[in-house]
């Protein structure tokens, strides 16, 4: 998101600060969100700008997300778990259910634009007259293999400044892990994309494996909205539902998947080492549909949705 034109950043006198009612974010695989709120005292709390910065050394192939590194592994025989971060525009009750957002994403070095909508100041949840803001940052992890009861861990520089005047900034850590041992899912995409061109229906596949043996397994999708019904949205709040089928291989067709509910899908893979690749094996597939009927009534444009697939073992 770009910064908006005609709003003018305010200046952090000497005793404006930052500060965070927690000083890390610590995720799990059955807890893969979390929010962090900034708590600040600035001049004007209007707007201003956020950076955040990796400031432990790793390979970020994309910059849209912060990798985590596995402690006490070498990194590149620890899978892959990265974070993705966002300011967002939506109301975030302080200690309620968390709403991933997917529209405001916070870049790794790259500044993006807040202002004291939102804020989540306890005692009014609105920035006083005085100068405070309470803005939250919001975090949803993605496991790509990480290795079950390995720690991964990022630490982070959040800094938050105006236009003519110093940075203000404070460290956070980031941490991950694998608690659930028995099982965990791997794809080398982490993009459906539907469009004409492939008729608005596309499939990625999945490796659901395990360690020790082989086990049954469940799978479940959550939309970004925690609802029934999946659906993509723009910029400007207008909604395009989609549907959801997944096969595994004991399977020959695809069945429909609800969002929110379990649904027994297979055997996992059985892994004797900690290669998290599983080869060229897939046994989920998940494939997402957009009905014609709804493309041709829905305006143009970029619709978007964070869908998060779940599997546990039985």
């Amino acid at each position: 998101m770009t910064a908006l034109s005609g709003v003018m950043s305010p200046e952090l006198r000497a005793e404006d600060q930052i500060t965070f009612r927690r000083d890390s974010v610590n995720l799990t695989d059955r807890k893969i969100s979390d929010q962090l709120v900034m708590d600040l005292e600035l001049a004007n709390p209007s707007s201003f700008d956020v950076t955040i910065q990796a400031a432990t050394a790793g390979n970020n192939p994309d910059k849209r997300y912060f990798y985590l590194t596995p402690q006490g592994e070498p990194a590149n025989k620890g899978g892959s778990v990265k974070v993705h971060i966002d300011l967002p525009y939506d109301q975030l009750t302080p200690g309620g259910p968390y709403q991933p957002e997917t529209i405001n994403t916070v870049e790794v070095n790259q500044t993006r634009s807040a202002s004291n909508s939102y804020s989540q100041c306890p005692e009014s949840g609105r920035a006083r007259s005085g100068g405070r803001v309470c803005k939250p940052l919001s975090f949803l992890v993605i496991d790509d293999g990480a290795i079950p009861g390995v720690l991964y861990q990022a630490r982070l520089n959040v800094m938050v400044r105006g236009a003519s005047s110093k940075p203000v900034t404070k460290s956070i850590i980031l941490t991950y892990r694998n608690e659930r041992s028995a099982i965990g899912i791997y794809s080398a995409n982490d993009r459906f994309i539907l469009n004409s061109n492939n008729n608005f229906r596309t499939e990625n596949d999945f490796c659901v494996y395990s360690y020790g043996e082989s086990r049954s397994f469940d799978v479940r999708l959550e939309g970004q909205k925690k609802q029934r019904q999946l659906e993509l949205q723009d910029r400007n709040g207008k909604t395009l539902p989609y549907h959801a089928q997944f096969r595994s291989l004991e399977q020959k067709t695809y069945q429909d998947l609800p969002a929110n509910l379990w649904r027994p899908a297979g055997m996992s893979k059985l892994l004797t080492n900690r290669s998290i690749g599983c080869g060229a094996g897939r046994n989920l597939s998940i494939a997402l549909t957009i009905p014609r009927s709804e493309v041709l009534k829905s305006p143009a444009g970029s619709y978007k949705d964070t869908l998060t697939v779940r599997v546990r073992a039985k």
